[in-house]
Protein backbone atom coordinates (compact mmCIF):
# COMPACT_ATOMS: atom_id res chain seq x y z
CA UNK A 1 0.00 0.00 0.00
CA UNK A 2 0.85 3.63 -0.83
CA UNK A 3 0.73 6.76 1.28
CA UNK A 4 0.89 9.93 -0.88
CA UNK A 5 2.17 13.86 -0.08
CA UNK A 6 0.80 16.00 -2.32
CA UNK A 7 2.06 19.55 -3.31
CA UNK A 8 -0.01 22.50 -4.49
CA UNK A 9 2.22 23.87 -7.20
CA UNK A 10 1.13 27.72 -6.49
CA UNK A 11 0.53 27.52 -2.97
CA UNK A 12 2.86 24.64 -1.80
CA UNK A 13 -0.27 23.34 1.01
CA UNK A 14 0.34 19.78 1.16
CA UNK A 15 -2.59 17.28 0.70
CA UNK A 16 -1.86 13.39 2.38
CA UNK A 17 -3.91 11.05 0.62
CA UNK A 18 -3.91 6.90 1.05
CA UNK A 19 -4.56 7.01 -2.26
CA UNK A 20 -3.49 8.39 -5.62
CA UNK A 21 -6.97 9.84 -6.76
CA UNK A 22 -7.40 12.76 -4.72
CA UNK A 23 -10.80 13.47 -3.32
CA UNK A 24 -12.52 17.02 -2.62
CA UNK A 25 -12.92 15.69 1.43
CA UNK A 26 -9.48 16.23 1.88
CA UNK A 27 -9.57 19.81 1.09
CA UNK A 28 -10.24 20.21 5.18
CA UNK A 29 -6.38 19.31 5.85
CA UNK A 30 -5.81 22.77 3.84
CA UNK A 31 -8.81 24.91 5.43
CA UNK A 32 -11.08 23.94 2.34
CA UNK A 33 -14.64 24.44 4.18
CA UNK A 34 -17.07 25.18 1.87
CA UNK A 35 -18.80 22.40 -0.13
CA UNK A 36 -18.85 24.24 -3.50
CA UNK A 37 -14.80 23.68 -3.37
CA UNK A 38 -13.46 21.04 -5.69
CA UNK A 39 -9.57 19.56 -6.29
CA UNK A 40 -8.13 20.73 -8.85
CA UNK A 41 -6.05 18.30 -10.01
CA UNK A 42 -3.99 19.73 -11.86
CA UNK A 43 -2.68 22.05 -9.26
CA UNK A 44 -1.12 19.27 -7.36
CA UNK A 45 1.99 17.66 -7.83
CA UNK A 46 3.23 14.92 -5.64
CA UNK A 47 6.06 15.64 -3.65
CA UNK A 48 6.35 11.88 -1.70
CA UNK A 49 5.34 8.53 -1.82
CA UNK A 50 5.34 5.79 1.21
CA UNK A 51 5.72 2.47 -0.64
CA UNK A 52 5.81 -0.93 0.65
CA UNK A 53 3.36 -0.17 3.32
CA UNK A 54 2.29 -3.87 4.56
CA UNK A 55 -0.31 -3.65 7.48
CA UNK A 56 -3.70 -1.56 7.03
CA UNK A 57 -3.23 -0.44 10.59
CA UNK A 58 -0.19 1.05 9.84
CA UNK A 59 -1.55 2.69 6.77
CA UNK A 60 -4.38 4.04 8.37
CA UNK A 61 -2.45 4.99 11.35
CA UNK A 62 -0.25 7.01 8.69
CA UNK A 63 -2.91 8.42 6.97
CA UNK A 64 -4.05 10.09 9.90
CA UNK A 65 -1.13 10.96 11.85
CA UNK A 66 0.76 12.99 8.41
CA UNK A 67 -2.06 15.84 7.74
CA UNK A 68 -2.34 18.88 9.46
CA UNK A 69 -5.95 19.21 11.29
CA UNK A 70 -6.73 22.25 9.99
CA UNK A 71 -8.33 24.05 12.56
CA UNK A 72 -9.18 27.99 10.99
CA UNK A 73 -12.24 27.80 9.63
CA UNK A 74 -15.01 30.38 9.71
CA UNK A 75 -18.36 30.17 10.73
CA UNK A 76 -21.13 29.99 8.00
CA UNK A 77 -21.96 33.81 8.22
CA UNK A 78 -18.63 34.31 7.70
CA UNK A 79 -18.17 31.65 4.28
CA UNK A 80 -20.91 33.11 2.50
CA UNK A 81 -20.59 35.53 -0.73
CA UNK A 82 -21.35 38.24 -0.52
CA UNK A 83 -18.08 39.07 2.41
CA UNK A 84 -19.36 40.84 5.13
CA UNK A 85 -17.33 43.99 5.96
CA UNK A 86 -15.45 42.01 9.02
CA UNK A 87 -13.37 40.00 6.24
CA UNK A 88 -12.68 42.64 3.87
CA UNK A 89 -9.13 44.32 3.88
CA UNK A 90 -10.04 48.05 3.78
CA UNK A 91 -7.63 49.11 1.01
CA UNK A 92 -6.11 52.56 0.55
CA UNK A 93 -7.10 54.07 -3.20
CA UNK A 94 -4.49 53.46 -5.90
CA UNK A 95 -2.58 56.57 -6.52
CA UNK A 96 -2.95 58.38 -10.07
CA UNK A 97 0.20 58.09 -11.85
CA UNK A 98 1.22 60.46 -14.47
CA UNK A 99 0.30 60.69 -17.97
CA UNK A 100 3.04 58.78 -20.33
CA UNK A 101 4.50 56.97 -17.10
CA UNK A 102 2.18 54.40 -17.61
CA UNK A 103 3.65 50.95 -17.78
CA UNK A 104 7.47 52.13 -17.10
CA UNK A 105 9.03 50.36 -14.31
CA UNK A 106 11.79 51.82 -11.94
CA UNK A 107 14.99 49.30 -11.76
CA UNK A 108 15.06 49.94 -8.23
CA UNK A 109 11.64 48.94 -7.64
CA UNK A 110 12.66 45.61 -9.32
CA UNK A 111 12.07 42.01 -7.43
CA UNK A 112 15.35 40.84 -6.01
CA UNK A 113 16.03 37.16 -6.75
CA UNK A 114 15.75 34.84 -3.97
CA UNK A 115 16.90 31.64 -3.02
CA UNK A 116 15.44 28.25 -3.21
CA UNK A 117 13.61 27.33 -0.14
CA UNK A 118 11.46 24.59 1.02
CA UNK A 119 8.16 25.37 1.42
CA UNK A 120 6.93 25.65 5.16
CA UNK A 121 4.15 23.10 5.19
CA UNK A 122 5.80 20.62 3.18
CA UNK A 123 8.88 20.40 6.22
CA UNK A 124 6.06 20.47 8.61
CA UNK A 125 4.42 17.26 6.71
CA UNK A 126 8.13 15.64 6.44
CA UNK A 127 8.70 16.26 10.31
CA UNK A 128 5.32 14.98 11.26
CA UNK A 129 5.74 11.53 8.48
CA UNK A 130 9.10 10.84 10.26
CA UNK A 131 7.60 11.20 13.74
CA UNK A 132 4.83 9.01 12.51
CA UNK A 133 7.14 6.51 10.66
CA UNK A 134 9.54 6.23 14.02
CA UNK A 135 6.09 5.26 15.85
CA UNK A 136 5.12 2.00 13.85
CA UNK A 137 7.09 -1.02 13.99
CA UNK A 138 9.47 -2.02 11.52
CA UNK A 139 8.79 -2.65 7.66
CA UNK A 140 10.59 -2.39 4.86
CA UNK A 141 9.25 1.00 3.61
CA UNK A 142 10.22 3.15 0.37
CA UNK A 143 10.01 6.72 0.50
CA UNK A 144 10.39 8.08 -2.83
CA UNK A 145 11.21 12.39 -3.11
CA UNK A 146 10.46 14.68 -6.12
CA UNK A 147 13.48 16.13 -4.28
CA UNK A 148 16.29 15.49 -2.02
CA UNK A 149 16.46 18.37 -0.01
CA UNK A 150 12.64 17.42 1.60
CA UNK A 151 14.07 14.35 2.82
CA UNK A 152 17.01 16.16 4.57
CA UNK A 153 14.28 19.01 5.82
CA UNK A 154 14.50 16.20 9.08
CA UNK A 155 17.97 17.63 10.42
CA UNK A 156 16.61 21.02 11.05
CA UNK A 157 14.20 19.47 13.42
CA UNK A 158 16.94 16.91 15.10
CA UNK A 159 15.08 14.04 13.37
CA UNK A 160 16.25 10.64 12.36
CA UNK A 161 14.47 8.31 9.58
CA UNK A 162 14.19 4.93 11.25
CA UNK A 163 16.85 2.49 10.05
CA UNK A 164 14.37 0.35 7.87
CA UNK A 165 13.11 3.17 5.74
CA UNK A 166 14.91 3.39 2.47
CA UNK A 167 14.81 7.19 0.47
CA UNK A 168 14.82 7.15 -3.23
CA UNK A 169 13.93 9.21 -6.04
CA UNK A 170 10.45 9.87 -7.13
CA UNK A 171 10.09 9.32 -11.25
CA UNK A 172 7.43 11.67 -13.03
CA UNK A 173 5.62 10.51 -15.89
CA UNK A 174 4.77 13.94 -17.52
CA UNK A 175 5.87 15.91 -14.14
CA UNK A 176 2.15 14.59 -12.51
CA UNK A 177 2.20 10.46 -12.48
CA UNK A 178 4.37 9.02 -9.93
CA UNK A 179 6.06 6.09 -11.07
CA UNK A 180 6.27 3.42 -7.89
CA UNK A 181 5.18 0.36 -7.11
CA UNK A 182 1.49 -0.63 -6.39
CA UNK A 183 -0.07 2.01 -8.65
CA UNK A 184 -1.18 0.89 -11.78
CA UNK A 185 0.33 2.63 -15.02
CA UNK A 186 -2.89 2.10 -16.91
CA UNK A 187 -5.78 3.61 -14.79
CA UNK A 188 -3.74 5.30 -12.29
CA UNK A 189 -5.36 3.05 -9.59
CA UNK A 190 -3.62 1.61 -6.64
CA UNK A 191 -3.37 -1.69 -7.27
CA UNK A 192 -3.91 -2.88 -3.74
CA UNK A 193 -7.50 -1.18 -3.53
CA UNK A 194 -8.32 -1.63 -6.93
Amino acid sequence: MNLYLFRHMITNKVLVSPKFQLETPLLKQIGGHRSSLTIRRDHFVPFAVVSGIASADNHAQLATQVPHPYTNVLPKSLSKLPLSPLTVEQRAPRKKLPKGVFGLRKPEAADEWVKWQIPADVKERTWALCDALNEIEGENVTVFWERDEYRRVVDEANLVWPEYVTHKALDLFRNRYPIVPGLDRKTWVDVATA
